[in-house]
């Protein structure tokens, strides 16, 4: 016969508290003298062997009581062939394991999550046939995963060699709520739970004791995952990544934004945070953060060809590696193909420009002579320039493309068209009034300011301090213009917008208040 709680047998001390009683109770015999004996003739002998066989008789119950009482909580286990009399107790075990990122990190003994597994696949393997045994984990909760026991100890050791990191917010509490729901549909009486952790700040460890009293389990074992020298531990983190470049081009620079943070009690000097696409590093960057302080640093990198960009950014190891590394994504569009409609007179400055970066970041341009717009499909471009005011049927055809969302336009002021003609154009649009601003006799036309948060700035303008947008730019002088009232107003000047952004349909226009020449 085996015991499973032995310790419980040193209760069988108590089972000599009803012999001592008996024993104080007896009384001694003595002798007193009677005058006469006529009274003692009244007692029987038959009656005083009763009364001691009572006696006897309560010696025994009361003993054997407080033994049978111990050998219950000492819970004895009869091993024997006999499949009536044979029995072998059955647990219902709860491991509740921490995978927190705070887990992810080396001391002495190695990687702490590392470490903690293995404890966990320990206990798996002392458990038995019979035995059932529930996982309760950080990632279990976050994904709202089904809680329950199961006996299938392979397919729980497999869970646990797969087990990832979780990264999001559990308390040691949550976790304990839920082994607590756990156990209370156990199914063996003898229950045990298991907690697995390295208890930081945010997750103080419980006092063992404590947890028995208030879960329904027979042990409560405590695994402290971290070790208990302190090695002074270093440790940065990447909070977030943002991607500041709002406008991403092929072979144009994009910024993102590194929020780094120092975790350790001492300061990082000369640490390097690094930006890669793919598995190429395309930038680097060298810096110092004070302990507890949290820093933003700004890497860029020319953008690729286009397509999709996996962007890494990664730190150098330290004591938590799952802080090191974080992602970003973005698309990079192909190079547009722009349709520029207007004269070689008019349109010779925009295809400069267009075609000053090289064959291979530049544009796809075509140029159309106005009269032949008809015979253009406005849909296989995704821009079109217009350095002349079309015609009627060419307005109606821009106008239809643009409310399908098909195409986008750039529409300059035209010197050469009567101002009649654009006004028809621009209300046509949805451009609204024009409003025209003749030769002054004494100075000139100025710019007033420009709207700094438009994705068409961005990165342009950079300020130490101060608000961003509506910034004051410095005015070259305008002698006459054909500003638009109308949309929203990038550049402004005197009685209207230099540049505007107006919407029709699911397109854009973009409105120039002077023309791309010279004149």
């Amino acid at each position: 016969m085996q015991f499973f709680n032995p310790l419980m047998l040193l209760g069988l001390v108590a089972a000599a508290i009803p012999i001592l009683l008996h024993l104080l109770n007896l009384r001694k015999l003595r002798t007193i003298e009677f005058s006469t004996l006529r009274f003692l003739q009244q007692i029987e002998r038959t009656q005083v062997r009763r009364l001691k066989l009572q006696q006897w008789l309560l010696l025994v119950l009361r003993t054997l009581l407080v033994v049978l009482a111990v050998l219950a909580f000492a819970r004895p286990v009869v091993r024997t062939s006999l499949p009536v009399l044979g029995g072998q107790v059955r647990s219902s075990v709860v491991i509740v394991l921490d995978n927190s990122p705070s887990m992810d990190t080396q001391d002495e003994r190695g990687n702490r999550f590392q470490w903690a597994i293995r404890q966990a696949e320990q206990i798996l393997s002392s458990l038995k046939s019979g035995d059932e045994v529930a996982l309760i984990t950080s990632s279990g909760l976050l994904q709202s995963k089904s809680l329950g026991f199961t006996t299938a100890l392979g397919a729980v050791r497999e869970e646990l060699q797969s087990l990832p990191l979780a990264y999001g917010s559990v308390s040691l509490r949550d976790m304990l709520d839920a082994a607590r729901s756990v156990l209370a549909t156990a199914q063996n009486a003898h229950r045990e739970l298991y907690v697995i952790s390295d208890f930081q700040t945010s997750m103080l460890a419980p006092r063992e004791d404590s947890l028995k009293q208030i879960m329904p389990v027979e042990r409560v074992i405590i695994v402290p995952a971290s070790a208990s020298t302190n090695l002074g531990q270093f440790d940065l983190g990447i909070d977030s990544v943002g991607i500041v470049t709002r406008l991403i081009e092929p072979g144009k620079p994009i910024e993102f934004a590194v929020r780094i943070r120092n975790n350790a009690s001492s300061d990082a000097r000369g640490s390097v945070v690094r930006l890669r696409f793919g598995s190429e590093q395309v930038a680097q960057r060298a810096f110092d953060l004070p302990a507890g302080q949290v820093r933003t640093l700004a890497l860029v990198a020319p953008a690729p060809p286009g397509g999709a960009v996996a962007a890494q950014v990664e730190l150098e190891p330290d004591a938590c590696e799952g802080n090191n590394v974080r992602y970003a994504a973005c698309i990079v569009p192909r190079m547009p193909r722009v349709l520029v409609v207007g004269t070689p007179k008019t349109a010779m400055y925009v295809e400069a420009v267009l075609s000053a970066l090289g064959e291979r970041q530049s544009p796809v341009v075509e140029r159309v002579a106005p009269e032949r717009l008809g015979s253009v499909q406005l849909d296989g471009y995704d821009v079109a320039v217009f350095t002349t005011t079309p015609g009627p049927s060419g307005v109606e055809q821009l106008r239809a493309s643009l409310a399908a969302g098909r195409v986008n336009a750039l529409i300059f002021a035209d010197a050469g068209t009567p101002i009649e003609e654009q006004q028809r154009m621009a209300r046509a649009l949805g451009i609204g009034s024009l409003e025209q601003l003749p030769r002054k006799e004494s100075g000139v036309w100025e710019l007033r300011s420009l709207d700094e948060q438009h994705p068409l700035f961005a990165g342009v303008f950079r300020r130490e301090e101060g608000p961003a947008a509506l910034a004051q730019v410095e005015s070259p002088g305008i002698q006459q213009a054909l500003p638009s009232t109308g949309g929203v107003a990038l550049i402004s000047m005197e009685r209207g917008a230099f540049l505007s952004e107006h919407t029709l349909g699911s397109g854009r226009i973009l409105y120039c208040a002077l023309p791309p020449t010279l004149e």
